[in-house]
């Protein structure tokens, strides 16, 4: 976000965040979606413009607000403040509400991995927790969209997914109706945020299920529990008001189909291996450390612990989704962005594959740490001097080896 060495706030608004973040000026500075500045940088062509909808002068955004609403309370501090000092209103796109997103995406980040790390530490020892959050921090592209691409939707909901980890055993745990109503608003927002992420409601109601007559069990429990179970769909509904709001303001629909020409177009033959593996953006390519928590996940399918059936679950559906979506690589991004929303999910089985580790010789633990640390570096490295590694549909393996070179200095 620098431009002629200076800091540049502009820079950090574009396609998804400047989508994102215009709900924030348009409801709590212009009152309106007309008339609404959506150019916050006019000398860089990079920005994106988003223009009326057809037959009106209101601003149509095709993203959700969720990640508004996320950001709000820390938009809203920064406009009381600037008002404080300077007696006026900020521009929609003054250096404080830039800092504002800033604060917000770094707030969440770290409160994601305190409370990832209370939940870790129930079942692993404190080593192991701080390795696995360094591991899911700096090894994979949750650092560079916390810090490089901030305003995209995947630190709020890497946020929200780890506060339905840590409060879904709760639930089962002491039965409260209160624990219900939190998974439940919970659940609502994300999905708001990343309609995609609703696969997560599978981990509340599967959660600690590892064989079919445990499944059987589970469902006699969860309809007895009906009523609570209601609180589901009626939150989910009203997280939802104000977007149906929003798309009957500016069409005339309650019910609108955003992304219009976009779809999952690969639904039948849909890229699974290239998410994964593929150099324009391949999960595990960028993320390798990764790999360590597939070892994980099939060590603990074994063992039945730690709801590996219902996290493998949710791995391939989300696998299956990104993969049947027109642009599968989600464009130009350092690695595949759609999972750092899972991260929390993953961690689990990497704590247990580095806790089991921790058990080996001290040879074999000293040449894995060894090459972990090899591989964080390298990852700080690329993400330092290649934020956008992927520049186009002709990217390749010769790329990717030539931005490896480059990163451990080789010519």
């Amino acid at each position: 976000m620098r431009r002629n060495n200076q800091w540049d706030y502009f820079l950090m608004l574009s396609w998804d965040s400047l989508g994102y973040y215009l709900y924030l000026p348009a409801v709590a500075v212009n009152h309106s979606f007309e008339n609404l500045d959506t150019r916050p940088d006019n000398d860089n062509p990079d920005t994106y413009t988003f223009r009326p909808y057809p037959g009106t002068k209101r601003v149509f955004t095709k993203y959700t607000y969720g990640v508004a609403l996320m950001e709000s309370p820390f938009f809203l501090t920064s406009r009381w403040l600037h008002k404080l000092r300077y007696h006026d209103e900020p521009g929609f796109y003054s250096p404080g509400y830039m800092k504002s997103i800033i604060v917000s995406g770094a707030f969440y980040l770290a409160a994601g991995l305190f409370i990832l790390g209370l939940l870790l530490l129930r079942y692993f020892s404190l080593p192991v927790v701080i390795l696995s959050e360094l591991i899911i921090w700096l090894g994979t592209n949750l650092l560079y969209y916390s810090s490089f691409a901030i305003g995209f939707s995947h630190v709020y909901s890497f946020f929200l997914i780890t506060c339905i980890l840590y409060l879904t055993p709760m639930m089962y745990e002491r039965r409260s109706v209160i624990y219900v109503l939190l998974l439940a608003v919970l659940l609502g927002i994300i999905t708001v945020i990343r309609p995609t992420n609703a696969v997560v409601a599978f981990y509340i109601f599967l959660y600690d299920v590892h064989s079919w007559v445990q499944l059987r069990v589970r469902v006699i429990y969860l309809i007895k529990k009906w009523p609570q179970l209601l609180l589901f769909p009626v939150c989910g509904f009203l997280a939802w008001m104000p977007q149906f709001a929003y798309w009957h303001y500016v069409s005339g629909h309650w019910l609108l189909y955003s992304y219009e020409q976009e779809g999952f177009i690969y639904w039948k033959n849909p890229k699974i291996l290239s998410v994964l593996f593929h150099p324009q953006n391949g999960f595990f390519l960028f993320a390798p450390l990764m790999l360590l928590s597939m070892a994980g996940l099939y060590m603990i399918l074994r063992r039945k612990q730690h709801s590996a059936p219902v996290i493998l679950l949710i791995f391939l559906l989300t696998d299956y989704i990104c993969g049947s979506w027109w642009y599968w690589n989600f464009g130009a991004a350092y690695g595949f962005r759609p999972y750092i929303d899972l991260l929390p999910l993953l961690v689990l089985p990497l704590a247990y594959f580095l806790s089991v580790a921790s058990n080996w010789r001290l040879p074999v633990r000293a040449v894995g740490l060894t090459i972990i640390a090899f591989l964080l570096l390298l990852s700080l490295r690329l993400q330092q001097i290649y934020s956008y590694p992927w520049q186009g549909p002709d990217w390749g393996w010769k790329d990717i080896l030539r931005i490896h070179k480059e990163a451990l200095f080789i010519k």
